[in-house]
């Protein structure tokens, strides 16, 4: 009688898995059927948003209802019934009062005018300023990848810190420019003379 080995057992392992491999097919079936879902959209209200222009926060929340209806997954309170409603984002909402208009979500927001496209909707130039968009862009992505390099991220907290400092100094340089063109533009051509 031969002892049994481990190259013994290997072997007859693998005759075993191959057996079992190509042996008997599977005689399961299985059917599966869908017939899709009783998907019903939420019920939200998104009343016009508050703005110093309620023209433009009525124009935003148009926009906010128009997309979230074509996803399918809302559905937005009619904006006739919310006539006149102004989403007060610095008050607590009447909740009753919107369970009452069968919402089960409520969408509300402030929007301000992006001052330079404001003052460039008006005729005067609103650029310039120490920090513009691309000087903040290439600070950001350069300090991020010597941050991740030499794995220091505190280099990514003092470049924020610094870019915030920066956009600051760059709103207040614009809001200073504008306001000089607004009052340039208030003078009579041809100052009286005396």
């Amino acid at each position: 009688m031969h002892e049994i080995t481990r190259r013994h057992l290997l072997k007859l392992g693998l005759a075993g898995g191959a057996l079992l491999a190509s042996g008997i097919p599977a005689r399961a079936l299985v059917n599966v059927v869908v017939t899709g879902g009783n998907f019903v959209p939420l019920p939200i209200a998104i009343p016009d948003f508050a703005s110093s222009d309620p023209s433009f926060g009525q124009q935003v929340a148009d926009i906010v209802r128009a997309n979230l209806t074509r996803s399918g997954l809302f559905a937005p309170l009619p904006a006739d019934q919310m006539q006149g409603i102004i989403g007060d984002v610095n008050n607590p909402p009447d909740f009753a009062d919107w369970r009452g208009k069968n919402v089960d979500a409520l969408v509300m927001g402030s929007v301000t005018s992006y001052a330079r496209a404001r003052a460039e909707s008006l005729g005067m130039q609103a650029k310039g300023g120490i920090a513009e968009r691309a000087d903040r862009l290439v600070a950001v992505l350069v300090v991020a990848f010597f941050a991740d390099v030499f794995n220091a991220i505190i280099l990514l907290d003092i470049v924020l810190w610094l870019l915030a400092a920066a956009s600051t100094v760059t709103v207040v340089q614009r809001m200073v420019l504008v306001r000089r063109q607004a009052l340039g533009l208030s003078q009579p051509a041809h100052p009286p003379t005396a």
